[in-house]
């Protein structure tokens, strides 16, 4: 297939050179050439989006500048690779353009080697960071097709299960097993309540972290109770699981940057792995700690740990050893934490030792 370069020059000696120049590339570029920004743009528009952008930084009517600003705005054009081209050698031209988030800043004249240097190693950058986006994609799909009809189905399947025998066998059960059966129903419908609302959950966090604007709202909610929020998490945590006496607690007051929502959702994710994955009798630890800007919480646990390749793979609908240790839950539980936590603009990290039965989140929030 071939690549579209689009360059964009206000001087016709400059294009009518570097057409030139691009002849002798071969058929495999398709190059176009525009003489102003303005008309760069509504070419981007009309004809679909160039494999790399060459621009001039010094154009009257819009300067490549704002030029890359404009494309920067516009989602189905941000990502495209944009190399900078000027006659000045300042640094202040530089920085303004890596800011802005160009790719490359050459200088001229031009050196025809290093242009096209230039541009294959930024198609090739593009091209890789396509196949590794392809390929999360289909990790991602594949967690998603095991995981999501095993949590759907389970717990629908121990309800139908006990609504049978409820409707066939009414008259034989006594008291206590009537309890019996509607304690498994409610259990089984609160994991599908859960499984399904951090589906929902999940997606809603990632169109919040595509949208400025959402961004921006959400950043400036502040939570002055962080410290009562997470022993109220802890607590609730330690209950559910049966084992208040393992729970050991250091925690401080303060105010961050996070919603009280939002607050209670990564705390509750990240404390409630720790319980899910340590044997009852062993320690889950929750700590806080002040450190200039941060909210600093740490949750560590004796559990069966994570190998660091599966730390590195932290995502939605990710499991660890499934097949080796059975577990309930999407894996969406940390992903959702660590997102709701770097939308934030907070810090999420893993520390685990599979061999040692150890594993620490920590995760940093920035004070309000």
């Amino acid at each position: 297939m071939k690549k579209k370069i689009l360059f964009i020059d206000d001087e016709d000696n400059m294009l009518n050179s570097i057409r030139r120049l691009t002849r002798r590339w071969g058929p495999d570029w398709e190059v176009e050439f525009m003489n102003s920004g303005k008309d760069a743009l509504q070419w981007i528009d009309e004809k679909g989006h160039p494999d790399v952008i060459v621009c001039d930084v010094m154009m009257p009517g819009m300067t490549g500048f704002e030029v890359l600003k404009e494309l920067r705005t516009k989602p189905e054009a941000a990502l495209i690779p944009f190399l900078f081209l000027s006659s000045r050698n300042e640094l202040t031209d530089l920085r303004r353009g890596m800011e802005l988030g160009a790719d490359d800043y050459l200088m001229k004249p031009i050196d025809p080697q290093s242009l096209k240097t230039a541009i294959e190693t930024r198609l090739n950058k593009k091209s890789n960071l396509e196949k590794f986006s392809n390929q999360k994609l289909d990790e991602l799909r594949g967690h998603l097709v095991y995981s999501m009809p095993h949590e759907l189905r389970t717990p629908i399947s121990i309800i139908l299960g006990f609504a049978e025998l409820l409707t066939e066998q009414t008259t034989n059960l006594d008291a206590n097993e009537l309890q019996t059966v509607g304690q498994g129903i409610h259990t089984a419908a609160k994991r599908l309540h859960h499984s399904i609302e951090n589906y929902l959950f999940y997606a809603q966090i990632e169109i919040a972290a595509s949208d400025s604007v959402k961004r921006t709202l959400l950043r400036s909610e502040v939570c002055d109770t962080a410290g009562l929020v997470l022993k109220n998490c802890a607590l609730t945590k330690s209950l559910e699981a049966q084992r208040r006496q393992d729970l050991v607690t250091k925690i401080d007051e303060a105010a961050v940057n996070v919603s009280r929502e939002h607050l209670s959702v990564i705390f509750d994710e990240v404390i409630d792995n720790a319980f899910k994955f340590s044997n009852p009798g062993s320690k889950v630890q929750v700590t806080t700690r002040v450190l200039e800007s941060e909210y600093l919480v740490e949750v560590i646990d004796a559990g069966r740990g994570m190998h660091v390749e599966e730390i590195e793979k932290i995502g939605a609908f990710m499991q660890f050893e499934r097949g080796v240790h059975e577990q309930q839950g999407n894996g969406l539980g940390l992903s959702i934490a660590k997102r709701l936590t770097e939308l934030y603009q907070g810090r999420f990290s893993v520390e685990s030792d599979a061999e040692n039965h150890y594993t620490k989140i920590l995760i940093a929030l920035n004070l309000a």
